[in-house]
C-alpha cells in the first residue's frame, strides 16, 4: 500500500511539473525580450549628405529625430522590430530589423532617403524654364512676323 501511495505521489508531482513547465519557460522568454538594446544609424541623401530632422520610429512607439549630422539613437528591447524613417519631401523608408538576445547595440548603418530637400527651388526652376520658353516663343514669333 505504501508503494502504491509513493507511485501516485510521484505521478502527481511529475504531472504538476509538466503543467508548470510551459508557464515558467514563457516567463523566461518574456524576460529575455525585455533586455535593453540600442539602435543607432545615420540618414543621408543620395549625395551622401546628412539629413537632419528625420523622424525615426519603431513599431513599439519609441521614436527620435536625427541630429544635424543625420545620426540617431533609439533605446528599445532585444527583439524583432520594424523601423521607419519619415521626412517631408523625402520618401518614407521602412525596414525589418532583428536584435538578438546577445546583442546590446545594433548599428544599422546609413539609410539613404530619396527626395527633394528643397521643393521650393525645384518649383522656381520649373517656373524659370517655363518663362524662358515663353520668352523664346514670343521672340521667335516677333522675328517671324517682321519678315
Amino acid at each position: 500500500m505504501l508503494r502504491r501511495s509513493m507511485i501516485i505521489t510521484f505521478i502527481a508531482l511529475v504531472s504538476i511539473t509538466c503543467l508548470l513547465a510551459p508557464s515558467v519557460a514563457g516567463e523566461m522568454a518574456d524576460d529575455q525580450t525585455t533586455l535593453p538594446a540600442t539602435i543607432t544609424g545615420r540618414t543621408v541623401d543620395p549625395f551622401d549628405e546628412p539629413i537632419s530632422g528625420v523622424l525615426v520610429i519603431l513599431d513599439t512607439g519609441e521614436n527620435t529625430t536625427t541630429d544635424s549630422q543625420g545620426h540617431f539613437t533609439l533605446f528599445t528591447t532585444r527583439q524583432d522590430h520594424t523601423i521607419s524613417f519619415y521626412k517631408e519631401n523625402y520618401t518614407t523608408e521602412t525596414f525589418f530589423i532583428s536584435i538578438s538576445q546577445d546583442q546590446g547595440t545594433l548599428n544599422i548603418g546609413e539609410i539613404t532617403l530619396q527626395g527633394d530637400p528643397n521643393p521650393n527651388m525645384t518649383m522656381i526652376f520649373i517656373i524659370f524654364i517655363g518663362c524662358t520658353a515663353f520668352i523664346v516663343i514670343v521672340l521667335a514669333l516677333a522675328f517671324m512676323s517682321k519678315d
